[in-house]
This record gives structure tokens, C-alpha cells and sequence, in this order.
């Protein structure tokens, strides 16, 4: 059986599409949901904006990327060796 790309708990973000009309939202995943023979994994999500949840085929879903910031260098200090 395959895995799931995704665990409860986890941010992740909405695909756009044109049948629907969703803004750009992050979403928490609130629940993994049964999977039926033959059918995708599906997840309960649930936008962190508004708490509006619903339901997202795991192809509807990306990974939220977080972008760690990097650290200033000192002004006037030189890293030495």
C-alpha cells in the first residue's frame, strides 16, 4: 500500500483551479480519511484564516514551504579561521 504524503497536524497549501474559485490559504490537515478500494487519499483540512474546513484530494494539496530566515552577519565583525 502507498504511503501518505501528508500527516495530521501539518500545514499545507490549497492548489489553485479554475472549477474552483479558493484563495490562496494555508491549511492545517485535521484528519486522514478512510481510504475506499481504489480510490485517492483524501484529507480533512481546515484553513488556518477563517476555520473553514473541507475536504482535499492529496493531488489538491503542496507542502507548505517555510523559508527559515538567515543570519545577519555582525557589522564591523569578520568571521576568522
Amino acid at each position: 500500500m502507498d504511503e501518505r504524503k501528508y500527516r495530521d497536524g501539518q500545514t499545507v497549501t490549497l492548489l489553485p483551479s479554475r472549477a474552483r474559485r479558493t484563495p490562496t490559504d494555508r491549511f492545517e490537515i485535521v484528519r486522514l480519511m478512510p481510504v475506499e478500494r481504489g480510490a485517492v487519499f483524501q484529507y480533512r483540512i481546515r484553513s488556518t484564516q477563517d476555520g473553514h474546513e473541507r475536504i482535499a484530494m492529496e493531488s489538491e494539496l503542496e507542502m507548505e514551504i517555510v523559508a527559515f530566515p538567515t543570519a545577519k552577519r555582525q557589522a564591523g565583525r569578520r568571521k576568522t579561521f
